[in-house]
């Protein structure tokens, strides 16, 4: 059964924006909502963490509807992740450079810092190549394989289209006779 994770001792962090003024109007910012909050395991420790959005409240601003967070909340983990940058490089470190496999690095992680509370399909790192977002949630399509004219062709003539009208075979022996047609002969059956 799945143990659910603990989150007693997570140490509590608030972010504000690096900036009091508005760069447009020079007056000062108030706070708007909370941008995110979330816990996130690091190497070390637990950590609650709450970003505040700040909006600038003057009226005769150009940009009222610009929000501002604080980057260096950002800086603790990617979105979608409720891990740490530094476990995130730690489990590529160890797929990429050691060759480990998942269930490895799940026991590694584990056994080296024991409040750190991950499952097997959370040590699967992220893929270099994509952008750094959870891949689960972005799932593509894969790009069928070029096919060259003449199977384009095949294929659309295979497709059935309800405004388009079936041809009769001329070589159906259900077709009623017709004399004035070439192919009106039964065909033959082979013994």
């Amino acid at each position: 059964m799945k143990k659910r994770k603990n989150y007693s001792r997570a140490k509590q962090l608030c972010f504000k924006p690096e900036i009091n003024l508005c760069p447009h109007c020079n007056q000062p910012l108030k706070r708007s909502h909370i941008a995110w909050h979330k816990n996130i395991f690091t190497l070390n420790q637990t950590l609650h963490i709450t970003s505040y959005a700040y909006k600038c409240k003057n009226k005769t601003c150009q940009n009222t509807k610009e929000t501002y967070r604080s980057a260096k909340a950002e800086t603790y983990s990617l979105k979608y992740y409720q891990y740490g940058i530094d476990i995130i490089t730690k489990i590529g470190h160890l797929y990429f450079q050691n060759h480990q496999t998942i269930d490895q690095i799940k026991q590694t992680l584990t056994n080296q810092h024991k409040h750190l509370q991950i499952s097997r399909s959370e040590t699967i790192p992220p893929n270099p190549s994509l952008p750094s977002t959870n891949q689960s949630r972005h799932k593509t399509k894969p790009h069928p394989p070029k096919q060259n004219q003449n199977q384009r062709r095949h294929n659309l003539s295979l497709r059935w289209c309800p405004t388009r009208k079936r041809q009769p075979n001329p070589m159906d022996p259900k077709r009623p006779h017709n004399p004035n047609n070439t192919f009106s002969k039964k065909p033959r059956h082979r013994r």
